[in-house]
């Protein structure tokens, strides 16, 4: 009688992980697009305003490497989309501008190794008085399902470049394909939103 109890919840745990792993079960979809910006990130001169649902989950631990480029923040959305913001210092780089970096940046898109990365688009605008480049380009990685099943997943990132003064600013945003381009008008919404003092 034991024996037959325990192979029925266990029949009953594998048919819970299928129906949770093959996606007949998903999660309420959360419409970013319908969101206010009412919160607001300001640091080392860089202001943006984000919804109120995307989480700031930036650690001291990211933010002390001493680095260039420093993590200023990053950023989760409820709908999977990620943000990370960083600041680089060109003041010790005295042959690097602004749109030296942002060329460097499409060369490294343009002629990675594996082909992973494609270009969507590159452009150049003015928001708030700033120049502001973007990079919009596709991302293909490679996973695999319970361990042995490869998968491909394509994700979708916009690199928004800009400063002042030898300090840049750059927000990466990225997420899975269909992600990405159900939250576009979210997204451009907060870039619309930038300052920089």
């Amino acid at each position: 009688m034991e024996n037959n109890d325990l192979c029925q919840i266990g029949l009953l745990g594998i048919v819970i992980c299928v129906v949770f792993l093959s996606g007949c079960i998903t999660s309420p979809d959360v419409n970013q697009n319908s969101q206010d910006l009412d919160q607001i990130f300001s640091q080392n001169g860089l202001t943006f305003n984000y919804p109120n649902g995307w989480f700031n989950v930036t650690n001291d631990s990211v933010k002390a490497n001493g680095y260039s480029p420093y993590v200023m923040g990053v950023f989760n959305s409820p709908n999977n989309v990620n943000l990370q913001v960083s600041q680089h210092n060109l003041s010790s780089s005295a042959n690097i501008t602004i749109e030296g970096l942002k060329d460097s940046t499409l060369e490294g898109i343009k002629n990675n190794t594996n082909n992973s990365a494609k270009l969507i688009s590159d452009s150049k605008t003015t928001i708030n008085g700033n120049v502001i480049y973007e990079i919009n380009y596709t991302e293909k990685n490679l996973g695999f399902f319970l361990f042995i099943i490869p998968f491909v997943d394509e994700y979708k990132s916009l690199l928004v470049i800009t400063g002042k003064d030898r300090q840049v600013y750059v927000m990466h945003f990225h997420a899975q394909t269909s992600t990405f381009d159900k939250n576009r008008e979210i997204i451009d919404k907060i870039v619309g939103t930038i300052k920089i003092q």
